[in-house]
């Protein structure tokens, strides 16, 4: 049995910043908030319980387009940083679970956007490795 849910939702501003309200159904799902705070641009993303899950930075620095996610799970979080000079691109991914688990990797691209290197780090506790291609 097929059933169909409704999205809406529903914009306003408040000061400076841009307030989404999302329901699914007649319930609030979740909520976004955008605003600029100095020279970031930031977007910010909560559950319906308005506890923060994903957060966006943008910004510039020393000449670098620089893009920061910050995502919140229940096992950890995920920073995932993107730089950008001229045509060249930098990720850096760094994932940590509440066990003490980090994953770190940092990779470059050319123009056309392949990869032209990437270094893989693992930590669990004391216990580090790390790897490059």
């Amino acid at each position: 049995d097929y059933k169909q849910n409704i999205e809406c939702s529903l914009k306003q501003t408040v000061n400076d910043t841009l307030i989404t309200r999302i329901t699914l159904n007649g319930v609030i799902n979740r909520v976004m908030k955008e605003y600029i705070d100095g020279k970031k641009k930031i977007k910010e993303e909560f559950d319906n319980d308005m506890t923060l899950i994903n957060k966006e930075t943008e910004y510039e620095e020393r000449g670098l387009k620089v893009n920061v996610n910050h995502t919140l799970r229940s096992t950890g979080y995920s920073t995932d940083s993107i730089y950008y000079e001229g045509n060249k691109k930098v990720k850096h991914i760094y994932n940590s679970d509440y066990n003490g688990t980090i994953t770190v990797e940092i990779s470059e691209y050319d123009e056309q956007g392949n990869i032209i290197w990437k270094t893989e780090g693992f930590a669990f506790k004391r216990f580090i490795k790390i790897k490059s291609k």
